[in-house]
């Protein structure tokens, strides 16, 4: 009998598998995943102190690039924020999670019926176990009417370039804002992973899910070689639009299947930043009992969830309904003139009220200025 049937194999499902293998290796455990390897064409980025304690030796294996320190950079101020920051390639998720966990993994395994304790193959074959996990994806994300829900939309195109030359980046820059504002708020996101290779990702808060992707490209491309990157070849693409909602999503239910991942509301609102999250329902379906599962201890954790997300749904409110688009980068410039500890538990989402206070107050302050400056968008979509 399969004790956990989990169906997608992406960063969610794979991490509750190697949490299972970690702290319950008796457990009979099983993903289904429709493409050839697991992960999909990703990169998942977090901060040390995203991670619960406990989990940090499961996600350690993963990691692919690690830096001490990384930068921001704002028209009107930059600086150097001393927060390790990582990155989890998919290609390094599907090597380690295949030597982990051998014969658990079914790749290109299409699912046509999923229910609370069992699944129908595209073949017709049915799989029972004793609770069935549902991670597939952002694109099954449960909200009813994305139109109606989101405030806004995060619309990201990223390339990985290898150099002909090296660089000369000292650290990873998350958040480059001097460039030229449009579509809403406008930053590059640059990450040195090695001498002769270079991840630039052009991203958008956007009001509206429409874009042009080969626009976009270019001006990541412009952007590369305007800042001396000498590129050679490009060598993986990763692009999406992600919905970044005001409205609370349904509650996740007390009973199998279990909805987790993007699909069941298991992200961060306001950064769409997953793996925290995903750490943390990990650690809870690998260290509870199964038959607990739902208990006080889901509660809790949805409970709290809740409440984190209902606070980033309103910094969401702000930005984009409060906050015209041109200016919205002078919110985020205040934003990081935080400490750096309000910082890490924003990110983490696990802000205490203190924090919230002080997010709110710094966020009124550069609200008002941002009306004060005006409006001046472009206004088109790229």
């Amino acid at each position: 009998m399969i004790d956990y049937l989990l169906v997608g194999g992406g960063l969610q499902n794979t991490l509750i598998a190697l949490a299972l293998r970690r702290f319950s290796p008796a457990a009979n455990v099983v993903i289904l995943e429709r493409g050839s390897s697991l992960g999909g064409n990703h990169l998942w980025c977090f901060h040390e102190d995203d991670i619960p304690p406990r989990m940090r030796e499961v996600v350690a294996p993963l990691v692919a690039h690690r830096w001490e320190s990384y930068d921001v950079v704002f028209p009107d101020h930059q600086r150097t924020l001393a927060m390790p920051y990582s990155g989890i390639p998919s290609a390094r998720l599907d090597e380690v999670a295949r030597a982990a966990l051998g014969e658990s993994i079914r790749l290109d395994c299409e699912v046509r019926e999923i229910g609370p304790r069992h699944v129908v193959l595209a073949s017709g074959e049915r799989l029972s176990a004793r609770v069935v996990i549902e991670a597939r994806g952002p694109e099954r994300y449960e909200d009813a009417d994305p139109a109606r829900d989101a405030c806004g939309y995060l619309k990201f195109l990223g390339v990985e370039l290898r150099l002909a030359r090296p660089h000369d980046l000292l650290r990873p820059i998350i958040m480059d804002a001097k460039i030229r504002q449009s579509d809403g708020y406008r930053f590059i996101y640059v990450l040195p992973f090695a001498p002769d290779r270079v991840l630039v990702e052009d991203n958008y808060y956007s009001d509206v899910p429409t874009w042009n992707p080969a626009i976009v490209r270019a001006e990541v491309l412009d952007y590369a070689k305007k800042a001396g990157l000498a590129i050679a070849e490009v060598e993986r693409e990763e692009r999406g639009v992600l919905p970044l909602p005001w409205r609370a999503p349904a509650l996740p239910k007390d009973s199998p299947p279990l909805v987790a991942g993007y699909q069941g509301g298991w992200f961060h609102p306001a950064t769409s930043y997953s793996l925290p999250v995903a750490a943390r329902l990990a650690e809870h379906v690998a260290t509870t009992p199964l038959e607990l599962l739902f208990a006080d201890g889901w509660r809790k954790l949805v409970d709290n969830h809740r409440a984190q997300q209902r606070f980033a749904r309103t910094l969401n409110y702000l930005l984009f309904k409060g906050t015209p688009p041109a200016n919205r980068w002078r919110v985020m410039s205040g934003f990081y003139r935080h400490p750096e500890d309000t910082l890490r538990r924003f990110y983490a989402l696990a802000t205490t009220m203190s924090d919230k206070m002080r997010i709110l107050n710094r966020g009124f302050y550069w609200f008002l200025a941002a009306h004060v400056a005006g409006e001046g968008s472009d206004g088109e979509p790229r």
